[in-house]
């Protein structure tokens, strides 16, 4: 009885982690078998792929040239940002978008990307998904 009192004492293993220079400390995910930031801030990222000891260097590679032109992706999700905002009473018209919001995650997915933006205090919280296939949006999701 000790011995089986003893096995269940026992602590988890704890998910596989690296640091990365730039994206800092990663977990693997062995659900969805991909990695992910461990922290959100200053921007979570996820659904990188890779083996279970590593996530994949041109996964990482690929997140990185994606956040490097992020300027790039604010322009390509402006107009539907603005519409989005603009369907919700409390949030100021004609302001510059990055007062509105922040970049709250980038993730890889098998099939998409996508790219999320959130509201910024004071304002109330709004969480946007845009998804891209290659260079081009093709769809987003709200949660508030």
């Amino acid at each position: 009885m000790n011995l089986l009192k003893r096995l269940l004492r026992t602590a988890p293993t704890p998910a596989p982690a690296v640091v990365h220079p730039t994206l800092g400390a990663l977990r693997y995910v062995s659900a969805t078998r991909d990695w992910e930031t461990v922290s959100s801030q200053p921007i979570y990222h996820g659904g990188i792929s890779g083996s279970s000891t590593e996530p994949d260097a041109d996964k990482v590679a690929e997140v990185l040239q994606r956040m490097s032109n992020v300027d790039q992706y604010w322009r390509a999700c402006e107009s539907d940002l603005r519409y989005i905002a603009g369907q919700y009473p409390p949030f100021p018209k004609d302001v510059d978008l990055k007062a509105l919001f922040r970049v709250a995650a980038l993730s890889l997915y098998r099939s998409y990307w996508e790219i999320c933006f959130e509201t910024i205090r004071p304002h109330k919280w709004l969480y946007v998904g845009m998804q891209f296939e290659g260079e081009r949006l093709v769809s987003n999701t709200i949660d508030t």
